[in-house]
């Protein structure tokens, strides 16, 4: 493994948690800028680029795009075989930029971009899952990442779980359901992405939970 290739990976684990870390922080936030009675429990994360500082969520969807992207080229380097999640997770980042070029419309009448959005949105979460679900097969496989295979079956068994949560709870909750849906992959790339940054200069196996709790300290 050269020097560059460790660079390579490290700015590419950096970016992916760059840029999901802002989608991120602007959708937590967001709400209590707009100020024009947007309400995040019953309406979509998407109808935060509708009115007031609807650029910044644009801005998040190209943001949350350019770091799933660099997520899955930097598991493409650092798995090396594997195809199939990298491919997955390429794809859901041009998906995630899309997101921001086709706006929604909220509840208003349908229009072929807001359709465009719903197709894009509901295939970008679909292929994230089945990503998460096949990485639990391409961590088993290397010693040092056994530990968060599990972790990543968990996560995505959740994923799955919220992801259904949403139609059930229709218009009543539907944002929230769809922030606990997107709180499961979220939270699986970033400690993912971390992960790949640290084993660029290590191969000790890193506890995902612990890793995290002592990164911070």
């Amino acid at each position: 493994m050269s020097l560059t290739t460790i660079t390579d990976r490290r700015q590419l684990a950096t970016l992916a948690t760059l840029g999901i870390g802002l989608f991120v922080a602007l959708v937590v936030l967001l709400p209590f800028l707009k100020g024009d009675g947007y309400d995040p429990v019953d309406q979509a994360m998407s109808e935060l680029a509708l009115g007031r500082y609807g650029g910044l969520m644009t801005l998040a969807f190209f943001s949350l795009g350019t770091g799933v992207l660099a997520l899955g080229v930097a598991v493409r380097r650092f798995f090396g075989a594997t195809r199939a999640v990298p491919g997955l997770l390429i794809v859901a980042g041009v998906l995630g930029v899309l997101s921001g070029v086709f706006k929604t419309n909220g509840a208003s009448a349908a229009t072929i971009e807001s359709q465009i959005h719903e197709i894009v949105g509901i295939t970008l979460f679909v292929l994230v899952v089945v990503a998460m679900f096949l990485s639990v097969r391409v961590f088993r496989r290397e010693p040092a990442w056994t530990r968060f295979a599990r972790y990543s079956l968990g996560w995505a068994v959740a994923a799955t779980c919220t992801f259904f949560l949403v139609p059930a709870l229709e218009e009543a909750a539907f944002g929230m359901a769809q922030r606990l849906f997107a709180a499961t992959w979220l939270s699986w790339m970033l400690v993912l992405a971390w992960r790949l940054r640290r084993a660029e200069t290590t191969n000790e196996p890193v506890a995902p939970t612990a890793a995290v709790l002592n990164y911070g300290s």
